[in-house]
């Protein structure tokens, strides 16, 4: 119970600290021009949905805390699904306002919206190579070997399922189909963070006209960062379920067992918390030269957020773009190639649990 309300913390955090993390020209999924992003309403309406996301984190947070151990587990994803689902409610409240405050002072009127572009921003070093990935893929290939080697090691029945305390719910007689699960699995995630690493490098490219060469310098940054956390979590997942599989057909102190998965999940989770704080979205906190008013904001494409939050712009070829409330990249929603993968995604997960059934 400890471990799964030490994740629901940060995540609480992350959502009321959002309007913070992301870019200067953006609020609550909405276009602004940057010279506004400090102005006193703006600044207003951040702090007050950050401590209405806070408030209702913590009455979930409690209402898990103090049911039974019993029942925990089905109140637990209930109330983390909940205060998702109410966070976004309160998103939309504000999105509405940034909205109708923006056609209220009428920047698009007084300023002139423009669109930046660096013509040598691809060839600046944004990711960590792909040849990385190679680690996590011989990883996988190392446990399939020992898998087959240590077969006759492993327990007649194979654990399939745990709930949130760590204890099996699901067992699975032996065989090589259950047994490579893990192995699949490394592989798939090993397909995936490459993948990731891919729309790192090759998303749109999305710049600040106000001080475009600092805003490329920022985007710059974000990208290596997070393509070296992509890399480094990726790994550090694979080799959890390397050490998994290797555990049920090797006598290891129990101590270890229990704390392996811990120390991985805690460097995920902070990682991904720290980096969202020092770097925010397209790099925004990332320091920079200070920025003048320059009478100029991006083009306005508003039309093409639907809810502020997905991207659906049939004009554009792009087929992945930076969020705009949030951390991270979103699929153009419009464009086939984008659906694509989502579906490959989906089919790969259900082969696999086809497979291992």
């Amino acid at each position: 119970m400890i471990f799964s309300i030490f994740l629901f913390i940060p995540i609480m955090l992350l959502m009321a600290a959002m309007p913070y993390l992301t870019r200067k020209t953006e609020s609550f999924g909405v276009g602004i021009p940057s010279d506004v992003y400090d102005s006193e309403a703006l600044q207003r309406m951040r702090k007050r949905y950050g401590w209405q996301t806070l408030a209702l984190g913590i009455v979930f947070i409690i209402i898990a805390s103090f049911s039974t151990k019993s029942a925990f587990y089905i109140v637990y994803p209930i109330t983390l699904c909940a205060f998702i689902v109410g966070s976004f409610l309160i998103y939309l409240a504000y999105h509405r306002k940034m909205k109708a405050l923006k056609t209220e002072s009428r920047w698009t009127e007084q300023m002139k919206a423009v669109v930046a572009v660096d013509t040598r921003f691809r060839h600046q070093k944004m990711t960590v190579s792909h040849a990385w990935f190679f680690i996590p893929f011989a990883i996988a290939v190392i446990t399939f070997v020992l898998t087959f080697i240590f077969y006759d090691q492993f327990p007649a029945k194979f654990p399939m399922h745990y709930d949130f305390d760590g204890t099996v719910t699901t067992w699975a007689d032996k065989s090589y189909r259950t047994l490579l699960l893990f192995p699949l699995l490394q592989l798939f995630m090993t397909g995936l963070f490459l993948f990731i690493n891919v729309i790192i490098a090759k998303s749109k490219q999305s710049l600040d006209p106000t001080d475009p060469k600092a805003s490329a310098y920022q985007n710059i940054t974000f990208r290596y960062r997070w393509s070296m956390y992509s890399f480094l979590s990726g790994t550090m997942i694979v080799l959890l379920f390397a050490f998994a599989q290797l555990s049920f057909a090797i006598s290891m102190p129990s101590a270890i067992v229990m704390s392996v998965p811990f120390v991985v999940v805690t460097f995920i989770v902070c990682g991904a918390f720290v980096l969202s704080f020092t770097t925010g979205q397209g790099g925004s906190r990332v320091h920079s030269t200070p920025e003048e008013k320059s009478g100029k904001m991006q083009r306005d494409e508003d039309r093409y957020w639907k809810l502020g939050q997905f991207y659906f712009n049939p004009n554009d070829p792009a087929i992945f773009v930076e969020k705009r409330f949030g951390i991270g990249w979103t699929v153009n929603f419009a464009h086939p190639a984008g659906w694509g993968f989502l579906a490959a995604i989906i089919v790969v997960i259900v082969l696999l649990q086809i497979f291992v059934s």
